[in-house]
């Protein structure tokens, strides 16, 4: 059958000189999530679209009709809050983690140049446009594509932080996704501009925009109790313009943004 991998659990090995920063180099991010890969006899992807190269793990796991697509979150778009990144692979994949945990057959996408930079790789796409028109369309095609070569009907949509926003505009704009489900999701980027005072995303679209095409699909959006970086209130807001019987809200206790999610996902995910 065809495949869209590049590599099969065979891997370059990386090595660096000089010193090691506080913060490791995007080669460094890269390479150590390559050997959870390698370890865990995973595969990876890089699939090519129009405008952007998206990285994404599968874990081999048997389909039947149905997959889990589990989207990164924004990584490390700033490195202080007035100096933005040259490179998004993240610090801490929390996404991924989550990915790993999964006993179903699940793939793992990550951001628009996180772990493999490409031709479109500007500073904008991780900052303003994250979640712009022509970003969604490229995971559209990345859907498309794994849709066809694993012949799935439906998707599990999962995603962190921002790609909980991915996830849920993603979601209004398909007719083969099953359920969606956010943890510490960014699903209303005005209010979290407001709340954060912060210059608007002006070239990125909004996940409560969306939600009359959302009213019918089966829903879950996890937030942490102790969440400064996307509050309950943000959740809420979503919640009450989706308006549906679908829709449920879990407030995990002691989570922050970033601790938490794995402990409470070993169970969760085996639940829906």
């Amino acid at each position: 059958m065809k495949r869209y991998f590049i590599v099969k659990t065979i891997f370059v090995i990386i090595f660096f000189l000089g010193c090691v920063s506080k913060i490791p180099s995007p080669q460094q991010r890269t390479a150590r999530l390559l050997k959870k890969i390698s370890e865990k006899n995973y595969s990876y992807a890089i699939y090519k679209n129009k405008d952007f190269d998206i990285f994404g793990v599968y874990n081999q796991k048997k389909c039947n009709d149905t997959m889990r697509i589990y989207i990164e979150g924004d990584g490390l778009a700033w490195i202080t809050a007035n100096r933005v990144s040259s490179n998004p692979t993240p610090l801490n994949p929390i996404a991924f983690k989550l990915f790993m945990l999964d006993e179903n057959c699940a793939i793992y996408l990550a951001r628009p140049c996180q772990y493999f930079s490409h031709r479109q790789c500007f500073q904008k796409y991780w900052t303003s446009a994250r979640f712009s028109e022509k970003i969604i369309q490229n995971y559209m095609q990345t859907l498309d594509k794994i849709k066809k070569d694993f012949k799935i009907k439906k998707f599990y949509l999962i995603g962190y932080s921002g790609g909980g926003a991915i996830a849920a505009i993603l979601a209004a704009k398909r007719d083969d996704v099953k359920k969606l489900i956010t943890v510490a999701g960014n699903l209303n980027i005005k209010l979290w501009c407001e709340i954060h005072r912060i210059t608007s995303l002006k070239n990125s679209l909004n996940p409560i925009d969306y939600a009359n095409n959302l009213k019918k699909i089966s829903q879950i959006h996890i937030v942490g109790s102790n969440d400064s970086v996307i509050p309950e209130k943000i959740i809420d807001t979503f919640i009450l313009r989706v308006n549906s019987s679908k829709i449920k809200k879990i407030v995990l206790p002691n989570a922050t943004h970033t601790n938490g999610w794995v402990s409470f996902w070993k169970d969760f995910n085996k639940r829906f």
